[in-house]
């Protein structure tokens, strides 16, 4: 999944010829302390927040403010690498440019969740079986089958390492009735934990 899928497009943003009144007055519209700085062009200039301005008069442009960020993604990088980023950079936001650099949105941890959602399938109904499987190749390849070839299609597969040589395997199928699900994989003799339904939204 790419960013520009996901990201804002509705931000906080000034131009370094904004005042610090305007650019605060910004701040407060969008309950941030931070407002990202483009040129007329969309130009990615940088940030400025409010502990910068504090020393300065409220007619004041901000440009003697605007810092470069170290964090920064662009709108083709994947949100996996965004979160990352985001969770080491601890902003309320990572500025989003094309490779020209022009600014093209913000991405939030709002976003990310969003994006999180629709990676587990927990937006659509279905059920979900979670599975203990050995962290070797092939070892998912019966489940599959067998949801395959009992018309199952698969939303979501998501897996998690769980002690040694292990892997939890949690399965979204678009069936929305839980017992059956978990009748075929006994049928087929596949070990599961839980299959709950789920409604989706």
């Amino acid at each position: 999944m790419i960013i520009k899928r996901w990201m804002s497009k509705d931000f906080p943003k000034v131009k370094p010829s904004c005042t610090v009144r305007e650019c605060l007055s910004k701040m407060r519209l969008y309950h941030t302390d931070i407002c990202v700085v483009a040129d007329d062009d969309d130009k990615f200039l940088g940030l400025v927040n409010k502990v910068s301005l504090s020393q300065m008069n409220l007619e004041d442009p901000i440009e003697e403010a605007i810092t470069f960020p170290d964090f920064y993604v662009r709108e083709n990088d994947s949100v996996e690498e965004a979160l990352l980023m985001f969770l080491e950079n601890q902003e309320p936001f990572l500025p989003v440019v094309d490779e020209n650099m022009k600014l093209t949105g913000v991405i939030t941890l709002q976003d990310f969740l969003e994006s999180m959602l629709e990676v587990t399938a927990m937006d659509e109904p279905g059920s979900k079986i979670s599975l203990l499987l050995p962290d070797v190749p092939g070892s998912l390849k019966k489940v599959v089958n067998v949801l395959a070839d009992n018309n199952m299609n698969i939303l979501s597969v998501i897996t998690i390492k769980e002690g040694e040589g292990k892997r939890r395997v949690v399965i979204k199928v678009d069936s929305r009735n839980a017992e059956d699900v978990a009748k075929v994989l006994e049928m087929y003799e596949i070990p599961y934990d839980y299959v709950v339904e789920e409604e989706g939204f």
